[in-house]
């Protein structure tokens, strides 16, 4: 929890897993006061450590309290399984599905907030929304790009060392097996579903791959190799031959010829940049022999290392010679003071690090992506410079308790043309969410939204529209 802000997804493994361990004890009348206790240690534990430091930052509500409350109603599940698992099905069944619903309509009135982000996955993993169909890592991978990312074999020995988890657990029935079948499923069901969990899914696969491997290294008595007698004793050639079956050499071979080197050759390629791949891959075709080369020469410069598409930033790179630049401006004025830098909300941390000026929106700040975002959409610069106001306004309200300041009041007043023109902008920003239905009724002012619009789009499509429209020549001074 302290050392990956990300913990969520681990909490949500062990939970579904405590769960499903639950319901499996309660159908096989076992005993669960052991598991609520051990769950209790485990969440009491590590949220006591974690609270100072996520409300202490202010990120409770995002970061922290949704995950409390997953723990909570868990446990709570527990306790109501203690009550009712050992009573007879007629009052059991009823009993807890009764009590979960109350217990998620009474966090519906409570904490909506919370309920929300424990529906949708923290923001978009179960239920998309625009802002996560932004981010690159967060799309489902092609399959042919999902295979070969973990390497063919990789993926069918992970396939089929899932089925033998499901089998094996249906004879055993044991804990054990039951958390390693919810890990492997969650874990690669997430990474089918964004390719940034394709580091949580390896060691699912790597687990299911190790099952198999020793599977069938038993099946050929691959341990009998070890007892052999030393070469030395007998001669290389007849010590190969007479302690090394055909089947331990079968397997070994497809390990080898598999596993190993086309995972060593993944690595390669992987390990070199792809903006340095070119030259690499040039040398490596010239240095072929003629039958080993590809076909069509034109590939040559992608065919070899550099295939999965990394790249190492370098001063040489547009982008990082422009951040360079800039950071080269305005040195004589405090960082915090210096102008704002507007992009894309993924390159806010960027350019804070390389440019060094602040910038509107960046990867932590997440109410700045909407101003952004119509920035980059807009189609004139007198839209740009009234988001700009709009935002500048927004401000101005948040430092004033939710009002503005005189100064700000006198110059809308002035600007604007009278009080009742100021006090829809004071209308808006009070309850952005009031004027939805306006934005979407009037798309030659405000622009073309779907119906799927939020409160905080309303607002700066609201006041971009009534600035550019009604004074489109604004004067940026």
């Amino acid at each position: 929890m302290l050392s990956w802000q990300g913990y969520a997804y681990i909490e949500v493994i062990v939970l579904i897993y405590v769960g499903a361990q639950y319901i499996i004890n309660m159908v096989l009348r076992r005993p669960t006061g052991y598991l609520t206790l051990y769950t209790v240690v485990f969440y009491v534990l590590a949220f006591a450590m974690g609270a100072y430091y996520y409300i202490r930052l202010g990120e409770g509500p995002s970061w922290f309290y949704p995950e409390v409350v997953m723990g909570l109603m868990v446990i709570a599940f527990g306790i109501v399984v203690n009550i009712f698992g050992r009573r007879p099905w007629l009052i059991t069944i009823p009993s807890i599905v009764i009590i979960s619903v109350l217990g998620v309509i009474g966090l519906s009135f409570v904490d909506p907030a919370v309920l929300h982000a424990l529906i949708t996955g923290e923001g978009g993993y179960f239920v998309k929304n625009r802002v996560y169909e932004t981010i690159a890592e967060a799309q489902a991978p092609p399959l042919g790009e999902y295979i070969s990312g973990f390497g063919v074999a990789q993926f069918l020995l992970g396939l089929a060392g899932l089925v033998m988890v499901i089998y094996r657990f249906i004879k055993e029935r044991t804990d054990a097996l039951l958390y390693l079948l919810v890990f492997s499923l969650v874990s690669i069901y997430m990474s089918f579903e964004a390719a940034r969990f394709n580091i949580t899914a390896a060691p699912a696969y790597a687990i299911l791959d190790g099952l198999i491997l020793i599977y069938f290294a038993d099946a050929v008595r691959m341990s009998d190799v070890k007892r052999r007698r030393p070469a030395s004793e007998q001669g290389v050639a007849k010590s190969i031959k007479g302690n090394i079956g055909w089947l331990q050499a079968v397997f070994a071979f497809i390990v080898v010829i598999g596993i190993i080197i086309p995972s060593g050759m993944a690595v390669v390629s992987a390990a070199v940049p792809a903006n340095s791949a070119s030259h690499i891959n040039s040398e490596i075709y010239s240095e072929l022999p003629a039958f080993l080369r590809p076909v069509n020469n034109s590939t040559a410069s992608s065919y070899f290392v550099g295939g999965y598409g990394f790249g190492i930033e370098n001063k040489t790179q547009p982008l990082t010679e422009s951040m360079l630049w800039l950071a080269t401006q305005n040195t004589n004025v405090p960082l915090d003071q210096r102008p704002g830098y507007l992009s894309w909300w993924d390159y806010g941390f960027q350019e804070i690090q390389q440019g060094q000026h602040p910038a509107v929106a960046d990867d932590f700040q997440q109410g700045g992506y909407q101003v952004a975002g119509q920035v980059l959409l807009a189609q004139n610069q007198s839209q740009i410079i009234a988001l700009l106001i709009s935002r500048v306004l927004q401000g101005n309200w948040q430092d004033n308790g939710g009002n503005f300041s005189a100064p700000v009041w006198h110059t809308l007043d002035s600007l604007l043309g009278g009080a009742q023109e100021a006090m829809k902008i004071y209308d808006v920003s009070r309850d952005s969410n009031a004027y939805i239905s306006v934005v979407l009724s009037d798309p030659s002012v405000y622009g073309n939204f779907s119906s799927a619009l939020t409160g905080a789009n309303a607002y700066y499509a609201y006041v971009k529209g009534q600035l550019a429209s009604k004074y489109p020549h604004i004067d940026p001074r």
